[in-house]
C-alpha cells in the first residue's frame, strides 16, 4: 500500500440531499469547507451540496492554502480547532490573500473569546457554534453571503 497523501475533495456535486430535504438548485458559489474531521467533513458536503453549493474540502490548513492555489472559492467554513495549523492562522491567511472573501468560524466552545480574539486580529467572520444543524449552517452561509463586499475575491 501507498502513503497516505491528504485529500482534496473537489469532484462536482453529487446527488446526495439531506433525508427529508429537497435539493436546491444549483448556485454559482462555492464553498470551502476546512475540517480535520472526516464525518464532518462529510457532513459539510452533504448539506452544502443539498443547498445547491458546489464544495472543496480541505483536511487541514494546510491543505486548504494548496487547494486555493487552483481552485476559486466564494465563501470559507473553517474549523478553528484542528492540528498542525489552527483555524485561527488558516483564517488570517485567506483573509491577507481574498479580503472581500467571507468566512465562517466553527467552534465546540469559547464562541466570545473567539469573537474578540477575531475582532482583535481585524478579521471579520460570522461564527457558527457546534454542534449545528441544518437551518443554522443554511443561515450563516446565507448571512455571510448576503454581507460579502463587492468586487472579485
Amino acid at each position: 500500500m501507498g502513503a497516505h497523501v491528504p485529500t482534496c475533495e473537489a469532484p462536482p456535486p453529487t446527488k446526495t440531499t439531506p433525508p427529508g430535504r429537497p435539493r436546491r438548485a444549483p448556485r454559482a458559489e462555492t464553498v470551502l469547507a476546512v475540517d480535520d474531521e472526516p464525518t464532518i467533513r462529510q457532513l459539510l458536503r452533504t448539506a452544502l451540496e443539498g443547498l445547491g453549493f458546489r464544495v472543496l474540502l480541505a483536511d487541514s490548513g494546510a491543505r486548504a492554502l494548496e487547494i486555493i492555489e487552483t481552485e476559486p472559492f466564494d465563501l470559507a467554513l473553517v474549523d478553528m480547532s484542528m492540528p498542525g495549523m489552527s483555524g485561527e492562522a488558516l483564517l488570517a491567511a485567506l483573509a491577507q490573500r481574498f479580503p472581500q472573501t467571507p468566512f465562517i468560524a466553527m467552534s465546540g466552545h469559547g464562541e466570545d473569546e473567539l469573537r474578540e480574539r477575531m475582532a482583535a486580529a481585524g478579521l471579520s467572520v460570522t461564527l457558527l457554534a457546534k454542534p449545528f444543524g441544518l437551518h443554522d449552517l443554511d443561515a450563516a452561509v446565507e448571512g455571510a453571503l448576503a454581507r460579502r463586499a463587492p468586487g472579485p475575491a
